[in-house]
């Protein structure tokens, strides 16, 4: 890690591009970690949303993990 620092602060140009590679590679991880987590955010949402106006959709899945994964 000191290697690095050395060489930041001494203006070498490749570690500085090596940092900004590294920057941008996480800013586009990190835009599409974003859209997936609100597409999920929503999904959870609209489930939340059906369970509410309609309890019995659930049923079946309550059920079967009771039952199946339970043991009761």
């Amino acid at each position: 890690m000191e290697s690095i620092k050395q060489a930041l602060f001494s203006g070498n140009i490749i570690a500085w591009v090596i940092v900004f590679v590294i920057l941008i590679l996480f800013l586009k991880f990190l835009k599409n970690a974003g859209k997936g987590l609100v597409i999920f955010l929503a999904i959870l949402v609209l489930f939340g949303l059906l369970l509410k106006f309609f309890p019995d959709v659930a049923q079946p899945g309550i059920d079967f993990v009771s039952g199946g994964w339970m043991g009761n």
